[in-house]
């Protein structure tokens, strides 16, 4: 589990994350269709954005609708 190595290690992975969102499009096409119809925000607690899994499904959402992405 990613989140287990995480805890365990302090080392978050991207790549397992990003293969695990990857794996459930049902997921992400479930948070494109509310960004679609609907103002949307994602919230996270990392100061920085860039240490925020997040960030990947605000960026495909992004992608698939021609959206832009702003960091708050």
């Amino acid at each position: 589990d990613i989140l287990d190595a995480f805890r365990k290690t302090g080392i978050y992975h991207w790549d397992d994350y990003v293969t695990h969102l990857d794996s459930h499009p049902e997921v992400l096409n479930d948070a494109i269709e509310l960004a679609s119809d609907l103002s949307t925000c994602l919230v996270c607690f990392e100061a920085d954005p860039m240490e925020c899994h997040r960030r990947f499904v605000a960026d495909r959402i992004a992608r698939h609708l021609d959206l832009g992405r702003t960091d708050l």
